[in-house]
Order: C-alpha cells, then sequence, then structure tokens
C-alpha cells in the first residue's frame, strides 16, 4: 500500500454478518480509506459489530447513517438477494461511491436496474472482485501476456461451488487474465438441481456449458460439485481453478495453489496461500477505490486512477452468468451480450428438479497435499483437442 498523507475516504458498511469481517481486516490495512461506521437492519448485530471494530457509531437505518456520518462510500456486504433495496436507499442520499460484494444481484432485473440507478445519478460503482489484486494473479496475466505458451486456443474454468457463488469470480478472473479484452459471443449451457440454501444464492446446482469470444479463446466452464479438484486442498471453497491451452504451452492456476505454465522455452510456477493474501488483496482494493474518489480533476500529469473493479468491468461477468442461466433454460444457444428477464430464470426453475439428494452429490475426492519445500513438477492436464477458430 502506498503512502497517504491526506485524510482517508470515509467508508460505511451496510451489513455486519460473515463477510463484513474480512471487510473491516482489510480497511484496517488500507492507507485510502477508513471503516467510520456500520449499519444492518439488526441493531444489536450493528452494536456488537461497532464495539468488535472500535467503531464510533453504528445504525439499524441506512439513509440516516450515509447523511449524518458524511461518508464517501459504502461498502455492501449483505447477501446478494437484498442488494437492489439497499441500493435504492443509498443511491438518493448522494453519496459518491458504491461498493458490491458480488454477485451484483441474483436476478438479472436486478442486477440491471442496479447499474442503472448508478450511472443516472452518477454514483461510482464497484463490485468486489479482489482476486485482481493478487500480485500472484497479476504476475500470471503478464505469462499470459508475454506469448510464454503462445496463442491462446481454449480455456477451461471450473469451481466446485455454483454458478453464482464463485462463477462471477471465476468469469471475471478469465476476462481479467485476457486484459478486459475478451467480447462475449454465443453460450451454450446446461443445468442441473437447483439449490436454495440459507445465504447462499438460489441458483442451478451444476451448470455446465461454453462461451464463445470474438477473435478470442472459447472458454469451457464447469459451476458445481461435478467440476474438476485440484490438488493441495480438500477444502471445497478452494477447489476453482483455470486451465489455458496455448499454441506452444499450457498453463494453469488454482484458488489453492497458485499458477504455473509449460511453453516450448521453459516453464515457472508460483505457489501461494490464498487466505495469507486475501486480506492484503482486499486492502489493495479499497486502496485503489479511494485513489479514484479522491482524484476530482485528473489532468495529463495525473491521469484518471484506472479501477478495475469498475461498473463496466464487473458487468461483464455478470451478464455472461445470466446469460448462461437464459441458456440453461432454452437449451440452445444465446447470444451472450442480450439482455436477459426474469422470466427465463423463473422458467429455468420451474423446469430443473428441487435439490439434488446427498447420495447424488459427488464427495470431493482426497487429494494429496502440498509440501511447499518440496519442489514438484507442475501438474499438467492432457491437451484436448483445439476446436476449430470461431
Amino acid at each position: 500500500m502506498s503512502e497517504n498523507t491526506a485524510a482517508p475516504v470515509r467508508v460505511a458498511l451496510v451489513g455486519c454478518g460473515p463477510r463484513a469481517e474480512g471487510h473491516a481486516r482489510a480497511l484496517r490495512l488500507s492507507s485510502e480509506c477508513e471503516l467510520v461506521a456500520c449499519c444492518d437492519v439488526v441493531e444489536d448485530r450493528a452494536a456488537a459489530f461497532a464495539a468488535e471494530w472500535g467503531l464510533p457509531a453504528y445504525h439499524s437505518d441506512l439513509p440516516t447513517m450515509v447523511k449524518d456520518q458524511e461518508v464517501a462510500l459504502v461498502d455492501v456486504a449483505t447477501p446478494a438477494a437484498v442488494r437492489l433495496p439497499v441500493v435504492e436507499q443509498i443511491v438518493p442520499a448522494g453519496v459518491p461511491g458504491l461498493l458490491l460484494e458480488k454477485p451484483l444481484a441474483m436476478r438479472p432485473d436486478a442486477g440491471y436496474r442496479v447499474l442503472d440507478l448508478c450511472r443516472e445519478s452518477g454514483v461510482q460503482l464497484f463490485v468486489n472482485h479482489q482476486l485482481r489484486f493478487f500480485p500472484p494473479i497479476q504476475r500470471f496475466q503478464e505469462v499470459l501476456r508475454s506469448g510464454k505458451i503462445g496463442r491462446v486456443r481454449m480455456v477451461r474454468a471450473a469451481t466446485r461451488w455454483s454458478l453464482l457463488e464463485h462463477g462471477t469470480h471465476l468469469f471475471d478472473l478469465v476476462n481479467f487474465l485476457f486484459e478486459d479484452a475478451l467480447v462475449p459471443e454465443r453460450l451454450l449451457v446446461q443445468a442441473s438441481g437447483w439449490e436454495e440454501q440459507a445465504g447462499m444464492p438460489e441458483c442451478p446446482t451444476h451448470t455446465a456449458g461454453v462461451l464463445t469470444t470474438a477473435e478470442g479463446p472459447r472458454v469451457y466452464f464447469e459451476c458445481g460439485p461435478w467440476a474438476p479438484s485440484w490438488p493441495g486442498t480438500i477444502n471445497a471453497w478452494h477447489q476453482a481453478g483455470i486451465d489455458i491451452v496455448g499454441s506452444s504451452g499450457v498453463a494453469g492456476w488454482s484458488l489453492n495453489r497458485g499458477w504455473w505454465y509449460v511453453g516450448e522455452n521453459g516453464r515457472d510456477e508460483e505457489r501461494y496461500e490464498h487466505d495469507a493474501l486475501d486480506d492484503v488483496a482486499q486492502a489493495a482494493l479499497f486502496d485503489n477505490i479511494g485513489a479514484a474518489l479522491r482524484q476530482t480533476s485528473p489532468t495529463v500529469e495525473t491521469p484518471a486512477v484506472d479501477v478495475p473493479t469498475d461498473a463496466a468491468r464487473s458487468a461483464w461477468s455478470f451478464q455472461v452468468v445470466m446469460a448462461a442461466l437464459r441458456s440453461a433454460c432454452r437449451r440452445s444457444w444465446v447470444d451472450a451480450l442480450t439482455p436477459v428477464s426474469d422470466k427465463d430464470v423463473d422458467r429455468l426453475h420451474e423446469v430443473l428438479p428441487e435439490p439434488l439428494p446427498e447420495s447424488f452429490v459427488p464427495p470431493l475426492a482426497p487429494v494429496p497435499p502440498i509440501d511447499p519445500a518440496t519442489p514438484s513438477e507442475p501438474v499438467v492436464p492432457a491437451q484436448p483437442a483445439v476446436p476449430p477458430e470461431s
């Protein structure tokens, strides 16, 4: 984090549940932002959170908090199902910046409404895709940019969690690795089961499909309990990764292990512990947003701060996920950029069975732990047939 001599950006946190703890830890590390208040519909929970983190103020009424505390950034860590009502209360208060946890929303109509409200009111909207701020992931992006595996032909992305829980992170990270240059074209997706767990997004238990991009690689993906596992841990939350096939090599990244590549001219890998870097990356995200909110008049000498979690880039993964649900509903190819309606999601819920029996969901296969002190060869998957370029 860079040193900052100006007064930090005042931040209020909405939602004092488990995810708020991670945001509060990161804000303590931030040099650009300062957490000054919290808000929760359960006043006792807000009071307890404020006491735990030494906050001078807590509220149960959101508009009052925004007005009384004169905050520049509202950080929303509520469940996705209530994001739109929260945004509808914040935007009229005239707060300059708004940070939402992912996913942007659980339904397309709500997500589009959030984007429209912020755009029309001039509120700078950001979505909490903190993986973009992991230094090892940024270095992995440079490996791909430098052409060490040649021209990328195919991408496979997978997570053991659902499309709306981890899928938004996964699609956003794929786009980030390709410098936010992927242009979605078409999607073909199949889904099974329907999850309705407390505190989790309602969506299919498992989805699998393919995304075509204009002049870019095809992206094959799986989100759910049948997705592949990566070595290093049996923690299902960390079972997410990306395999990349290039014209002269292969590369990969997993949440629980790090990244690697093998090319014609060499190989390399970088291992790291996700949990050890998560708060640091989250703090870097806050620093980036704080610097952007502080900057009022960009010049040639001090150009505008680039915020990789802004509304435009964050809307990319949200749109792809919503289009995936539409394809699963229609059981056909769909245009990835055509707006999706809640009716598509409702119809998908109607045709999918209720949550699958636990006996039908495969357990997470045990994998050997990785000893960081023992060098090992990168795990290189068998190269599948490269699909014809579209």
